[in-house]
């Protein structure tokens, strides 16, 4: 697992990808059906698909985005699915929640909100 994950990170930073050996991990997990966490508990010898994971590799170093690969992204407290046909959300765009409880007069006032235009 270790080589994988090893030959992983240097094919992603050749490629230009920020964050290679993080994305290694979220991309084995992926395949293992493991959180990234419990890679660092597994046992070294632990048997990956190599094939799925390679394909994975793959389609990242072509700059294809994570969360299409996972099928999901978090976004705030939800964890989101996401495929080819849906924007991918975006950290940044967390930020109008941000707001929207710094400004609210009291908690549990606001109970809905409509997010008109922004995306998918």
């Amino acid at each position: 697992m270790g080589a994988t994950l090893d030959r992983a990170t240097a094919a992603l930073r050749g490629a230009g990808i920020d964050s290679p050996a993080r994305e290694a991990r979220l991309l084995l997990a992926h395949v293992l059906g493991e959180s990234p966490g419990a890679l660092m508990l597994a046992p070294r010898d632990t048997m990956v698909s190599v094939s799925r994971f390679d394909a994975l590799l793959a389609r990242r170093l072509r700059h294809e985005p994570m969360a299409h690969l996972l099928g999901s992204r978090g976004f705030w407290s939800l964890d989101l699915a996401v495929s080819p046909a849906t924007l991918v959300p975006r950290a940044d765009s967390e930020t109008v929640i941000e707001t929207l409880l710094a400004l609210r007069p009291e908690r549990g006032a606001v109970r809905r909100v409509l997010d008109l235009g922004t995306g998918t």
